[in-house]
């Protein structure tokens, strides 16, 4: 795997690391730090995150439609650029500038706009299954995905805590 492919396990490592970033940041590491910063309750806040999690799930089928027509490389391009380099920045922006009496409010809206986007990257694992051939795929998959979403996705929150 690493002497015949290691472009796909590059691709696919980075590919999945901007999506592990993404998953972790701005929606779990994202609104605790806005519940501190702004003294939020913590059932206002974890209701908030619960949202932001149920979009993807209820419009996975949808988004499936979506990678169907515009393919599986599009989708994921699209949520790595609206989720892990667009949108974080001004959604973190807006949160730790908005006037605590309209904080909660702000984290709700933020949370659905970050599960619209999130919703995008279902996409994530038809795309890493398809930079692996066949012989390899299984093995290929597991170390890219795990490489990309463990080291980014875990230390993302440690990072930006830092």
């Amino acid at each position: 795997l690493w002497r015949c492919h290691k472009t796909a396990m590059v691709i696919g490592s980075l590919g999945t690391a901007g999506i592990g970033a993404a998953w972790y940041v701005p929606p779990v590491y994202g609104v605790q730090f806005v519940q501190k910063y702004d003294d939020l309750p913590a059932n206002a806040v974890s209701l908030a995150e619960m949202l932001g999690w149920f979009i993807p799930t209820a419009l996975a089928l949808f988004v499936g439609m979506l990678v169907d027509r515009w393919g599986a490389s599009k989708v994921h391009t699209l949520a790595l650029l609206l989720g892990s380099v667009l949108a974080p920045m001004p959604m973190f922006y807006w949160w730790t500038h908005t006037p605590q009496s309209s904080a909660i409010a702000a984290v709700y809206v933020g949370e659905a706009i970050l599960g619209l986007l999130l919703a995008l990257t279902t996409s994530v694992y038809l795309w890493v299954v398809e930079l692996f051939p066949v012989r390899v795929r299984s093995t290929g998959v597991s170390i890219a995905y795990n490489l990309g979403i463990g080291v980014f996705g875990g230390l993302g929150p440690v990072l930006s805590d830092a």
